[in-house]
């Protein structure tokens, strides 16, 4: 289950005109596709610009037996605009969990074009409601106006699913 973070009335964090709840939905359905492509059943928590609760995605993901649960966020840091780089977070005691994180983070570092500040243990709803192997990847940070202009281009997106940086 591939899940866009935030939608419909929670934008979630944002920057001027640029939006993560429409960053998280293009990277997903762009993962999504990718992830058919090479034969994976995927399924997303939501497909369009609706609200879904935390607790719905991770029902959701639950009822559906997924085999794993990936939640797509933009991170903002207000103390420091400086701070770039993609995060995973994994639920505190999955080993699975965070061998899937560090998996993510691995395959990032392999690119240059972005940076990455590695794993953690992260204490978010829809990690500690799944009951199977999840993560939540913050992308990139829209406070830092680099990254932000890097995270609205599609070709960058690109960069952010598997195989991007070689195509």
């Amino acid at each position: 289950v591939l899940d866009a973070g935030h939608g419909g009335r929670d934008q979630g964090t944002s920057a001027g005109s640029i939006l993560e709840k429409e960053i998280n939905l293009s990277v997903v359905k762009r993962l999504a596709g990718i992830l058919e492509d090479a034969g994976a059943a995927v399924l997303l928590t939501r497909e369009d610009d609706t609200k879904v609760g935390l607790e719905d995605r991770a029902n959701f993901a639950n009822q559906k037996e997924a085999e794993f649960f990936v939640s797509i966020h933009c991170n903002y840091c207000e103390d420091d605009a400086g701070v770039i780089g993609l995060e995973c977070y994994y639920r505190d005691g999955s080993t699975e969990g965070e061998a899937l994180a560090n998996q993510i983070v691995s395959r990032m570092e392999e690119t240059e074009e972005n940076s990455c500040r590695g794993t953690r243990i992260g204490d978010f709803r829809v990690l500690n409601k799944t009951e199977m192997p999840a993560v939540l990847v913050e992308i990139g940070y829209l406070s830092n106006q680099g990254e932000r202009m890097k995270l609205a281009d599609e070709a960058y997106q690109k960069l952010l699913t598997p195989n991007g940086h070689r195509n």
